[in-house]
């Protein structure tokens, strides 16, 4: 006679189902490992995209903000209250304002004489307590020599009361005062 029983009995099934259970949850644990594995992929192209964005994002603020600069026809200081230098930026046009090289680290009493420092840092001051100070003229020497300047000072803001710092607009105003 014909039999569809298994040789061993039918027993031997139960006995190998922790074995397909295992096999089973083994395989499931290597899907769900790589899910996670592609989707952690991309994750990574999206960030590096993103991330591409917003440097080309910073870098276009920075060329428009630049060319702002670029355009402004006075000098722009950044000074610390103590009267120390440390940013200089003039637009392209000569200015005869002392240059670059002898401000940048330097105090303004190092580089100008007494009565231009004492103006500036009586400037940098009302600045500390107002938030602003403008329309301060000091006489400067310069490379075509004394020349009349007017200023207008902004605190920083952000800086620490540590290292306050301000942004100096300085203009000549040679001409105006010479009519």
């Amino acid at each position: 006679t014909l039999s569809v029983a298994p040789t061993k009995g039918w027993g031997y099934g139960v006995s190998v189902l922790p074995e397909i259970a295992l096999a089973f949850l083994l395989s499931s644990l290597m899907a769900y490992a790589a899910k996670l594995y592609l989707a952690l992929k991309n994750t990574q192209a999206g960030q590096e995209v993103l991330i591409a964005e917003r440097t080309r994002s910073i870098v276009a603020s920075q060329d428009k903000l630049q060319a702002t600069l670029d355009a402004i026809p006075d000098l722009i200081l950044e000074l610390d209250l103590e009267g120390v230098c440390h940013s200089y930026h003039a637009s392209p046009t000569d200015t005869p304002f002392p240059p670059k090289e002898l401000m940048i680290g330097k105090d303004v009493r190092a580089v100008l004489p007494q009565a231009a420092a004492t103006t500036i840092l009586a400037a940098l001051q009302q600045a500390l307590e107002m938030g602003y100070a403008k329309n301060i003229e000091f006489l400067a020497p310069t490379t075509v020599g004394p020349q009349w300047f007017e200023m207008a000072v902004s605190r920083k803001y952000g800086s620490t009361p540590e290292q306050q710092r301000f942004i100096v607009l300085v203009r000549n105003v040679n001409l105006r005062k010479q009519t």
